[in-house]
């Protein structure tokens, strides 16, 4: 299934954009064009609708694929995987909005934990420290990008394009996923360009595709997908 003619232009002066810049950084605007193209969030009523649904995908894509940083220094925290399989379930599901709002409340407030330990630890706000260690760096960033990424989805509301609604999200879960995986922003001390430049590619050529394609399957005999299958299944239906 070919990608809409508007949306492989975007993606082809995206992957120019990022290649040009020295930082190899993707700036809000190209994020929030590229996800509406994809599928812009709508309001509860409409949490069927397939471009809806297209960009909920992105969405647990870019999760997923930055979970792996959460969990290499906060393995004992496991809401973020139980909240990516429960989101997943729902959408396919017609499932438990209301106890995922639940949880990702809970993980917000796991979230301002670990920021607080790792503020008294380093003496500083942590994301703002230049000498965090990376690991942590990177870990938070990818916390607060999964977090993002679920309040878009989970957290419906009626102002859809306002700072903190779905589609605003939406854009931040995105952007901290690509500082997450670069150990920092663009033109921060200790970043690192290329690991930006390979999340980018990713994101342009890999998941943007597998999301527009991605048509879910229905079925309550079906058991819920973990992430990695959630992936895979993306992947499969790209060609």
């Amino acid at each position: 299934m070919n990608l809409p003619m508007e949306l492989q232009h975007l993606i082809e002066s995206a992957v120019h954009s990022m290649h040009e810049n020295p930082q190899h950084d993707l700036g809000i605007e190209v994020i929030n064009k590229l996800g509406q193209e994809v599928g812009s969030l709508v309001d509860s009523a409409h949490l069927q609708d397939l471009p809806h649904r297209h960009r909920c995908a992105l969405i647990l894509l870019t999760a997923e694929h930055i979970l792996p940083l959460w969990q290499k220094e906060y393995s004992n925290i496991r809401m973020p995987e139980r909240l990516l399989r429960g989101t997943v379930k729902a959408l396919r599901e017609a499932g438990d909005w209301e106890s995922l709002r639940y949880d990702l409340a809970e993980f917000w407030e796991q979230l301002h934990k670990v920021d607080e330990a790792t503020r008294i630890r380093q003496g500083e706000v942590c994301l703002g420290n230049p000498d965090l260690n990376p690991t942590i760096l990177s870990a938070q960033f990818a916390g607060g990008a999964i977090a993002s990424g679920l309040e878009a989805i989970i957290n419906i509301d009626d102002d859809l394009e306002a700072p903190g609604s779905a589609n605003g999200c939406g854009n931040d879960c995105v952007l901290m996923a690509g500082t997450a995986y670069a150990s920092g922003m663009a033109g921060q001390a200790g970043s690192d360009p290329e690991k930006r430049l390979e999340f980018w590619e990713w994101w342009l050529l890999e998941a943007i595709p597998a999301a527009w394609r991605y048509e879910p399957r229905r079925g309550d005999n079906e058991p819920p997908l973990e992430p990695e299958t959630f992936r895979d299944g993306l992947r499969t239906q790209r060609s």
